[in-house]
């Protein structure tokens, strides 16, 4: 077990230890930043327009498909992700007039822009990939597994949000705790077996928010496991999660019709190499202000933070063993705690690595009863239960870490706010991947 550890702490080192090379050079394995100065325009600079179309789902048909369509006014060569109006873009130029045209985020340059769908699409090689490169696209598309807590009522609509996104390589775990799912009810097919959408459901009854997403991350492991291969990202929601985007005219009209579309462009966004700062560990959302929605004011670029609100919230796989599996508590302990002992670990090992992210906002359109309430003296004593025996956390008794949700700089582009997230403190928090690999092989596998 020691050489386990030892290794997997050699391994997450040098994964982080990659992505922060040097805040100066910014070495990217999808962008070329070496002349950033003169390559990277500002949101007003950069206007472009799409459309998105989703084919309603048939079961009876193998995908369903989406189209994205783009067109971009050239920015002297620039190539990456920019904000304009209320949209978030990937886009390459590269010193030409041309427009784009993106299928699934994969970009097809020509001078008239046209969606070609394809199965295997042709590949241009390029000395330096951009992020918007046809071959990268696909050969690294961001493998995604997501994660729902919730009840057996919501399953259908987290189905056609997910499958959707089935070439954004989503894995689907729905973990209901009132009632089973039938997993073939109504037209909806949910199997492991399926290739194309990975479906799975669980009943989980008489668990906790802490301990359902616990319980479903285990079987993330068995997953993992079974297939040979780890996600790129961990994701979990609460299943009366809600996005709200430019495409709803407010909080109040918003159907899921249109939330579709937002759910698409977050997931298909995380899904493409090169579209979120490198150096982010975890991508969360800004929670709803109504008066901000209503009146289209959105969080119009990246902020990173160490507090967050964890009713969306996707992981980098590589960060995984610092945040799970999240804190045990006692009973009758409010359920905030286990979020509020990630704070704690968030400030200490890898401090504003979360990214909100942009022109988006999310909320929780239900409110069922539970136990609430944050109070230092209970989260120090949950930090003590769960991590004294690998890493000292008392240093989070004398710092402010009990903010839900903190407010930072906004930058326009990732590349931006990848410079300016903290270099993480790896070596003081390797020993949590002691802690991940004892809970890992504690769990029961096929």
């Amino acid at each position: 077990m020691m050489l386990m550890a030892v290794a997997a702490v050699a391994a997450i080192s040098f994964s982080f230890q990659q992505r922060l090379l040097s805040s100066a050079t910014l070495n990217r394995s999808m962008m070329d930043y070496s002349s950033a100065s003169n390559s990277v325009a500002s949101a007003n600079d950069v206007i472009n327009n799409i459309s998105l179309t989703t084919t309603k789902h048939d079961s009876s048909t193998a995908v369903p498909r989406q189209e994205i369509e783009m067109t971009a006014p050239a920015a002297s060569g620039s190539t990456g992700v920019h904000f304009s109006g209320d949209k978030v873009r990937v886009f390459n130029t590269s010193n030409s007039n041309n427009g784009a045209t993106i299928e699934e985020f994969t970009v097809t340059p020509s001078a008239t822009p046209s969606v070609t769908p394809s199965a295997t699409p042709s590949v241009t090689p390029s000395a330096t990939p951009s992020a918007s490169d046809i071959s990268q696209h696909n050969e690294n598309k961001k493998e995604i597994i997501f994660i729902v807590m919730g009840e057996r009522k919501n399953f259908k609509v987290w189905f056609q949000r997910l499958n959707i996104n089935v070439r954004n390589h989503v894995t689907f775990i729905y973990g209901s705790y009132d009632e089973s799912v039938n997993a073939t009810e109504d037209n909806v097919i949910c199997e492991q077996s399926n290739e194309l959408f990975d479906c799975q459901t669980l009943f989980i009854p008489g668990t906790t928010w802490t301990q359902g997403r616990n319980r479903l991350a285990e079987e993330a492991l068995r997953k993992e496991k079974k297939r040979g291969m780890k996600y790129d990202y961990w994701g979990f929601a609460d299943d009366d999660a809600q996005l709200i985007c430019d495409e709803c005219v407010n909080l109040e009209e918003c159907p899921e019709s249109l939330s579709l579309k937002c759910w698409n462009r977050f997931l298909a966004t995380i899904a493409t190499e090169g579209a979120l700062p490198e150096n982010a560990t975890t991508v969360v959302l800004e929670m709803t202000i109504e008066k901000a929605v209503n009146n289209k004011k959105w969080p119009k670029g990246f902020t990173a933070v160490s507090t967050y609100d964890a009713f969306v919230t996707v992981i980098k796989r590589d960060t995984v063993p610092l945040l799970l599996p999240y804190a045990t508590l006692g009973n009758g302990v409010s359920e905030w705690i286990s979020q509020a002992v990630l704070f704690c670990v968030m400030k200490i090992c890898i401090p504003g690595s979360a990214v909100k992210f942009p022109f988006m906002y999310g909320t929780n359109t239900e409110h069922r009863p539970y136990k609430r309430g944050l109070r230092l003296p209970v989260v120090m004593d949950a930090i003590h239960a769960n991590y004294d025996p690998y890493v000292s956390f008392d240093e989070c008794s004398r710092i402010k870490f009990l903010v839900p949700q903190e407010y930072t700089h906004v930058f326009e582009t990732a590349e931006e706010c990848s410079a300016n997230i903290p270099t993480p403190n790896l070596d003081y928090c390797a020993p949590l991947l002691d802690r991940f690999t004892a809970w890992e092989e504690s769990i029961e596998y096929d």
